[in-house]
């Protein structure tokens, strides 16, 4: 049963450090959030260069978060503190395998504004990427 079901403008904001290089990527976009037992949900969909992507956050108060992203590419990928997780990353050219260490997971609310983050040390083919510092805030719209 769904406990609380919101339309909410998203802003994602992406910041990927390896070595002394630091990327900044930042997306704004309008999703849906919701709460589902012990889960709390954040969905939206973008336009990337090969088309639309549908992702869906899903995190619990024990820690773990889950990335699901499905259309032009696809992804799964989740995370549990201080632990190595697997997942996989399928695009047009591909199917490449992902590990991820997770550093930190949280999420709160202040004055109606929740921020949600998510950091980690990003594996593909075993090959390190980059430390990932996602930091989504949402808000009813």
């Amino acid at each position: 049963m769904t406990e609380i079901e919101q339309n909410v403008k998203i802003t994602l904001h992406n910041e990927i450090k390896r070595d002394e290089e630091v990327e900044n990527y930042e997306l704004t976009v309008f999703g849906q959030y919701y709460k589902k037992g012990n889960s709390e949900f954040l969905k939206y969909e973008e336009a990337q260069e090969n088309g639309m992507v549908k992702t869906i956050l899903k995190w619990t108060s024990d820690h773990t978060a889950l990335v699901l992203r499905s259309g032009a590419v696809s992804m799964r990928l989740e995370h549990r503190i201080k632990e190595k997780t697997r997942g996989s990353y399928e695009h047009p050219y591909g199917r490449l395998p992902l590990e991820a260490f997770t550093t930190a997971i949280s999420h709160s609310v202040q004055n109606h504004v929740h921020t949600f983050q998510l950091r980690y040390d990003l594996n593909v083919q075993q090959s390190y990427v980059g430390t990932y510092n996602m930091t989504f805030t949402f808000q009813e719209v």
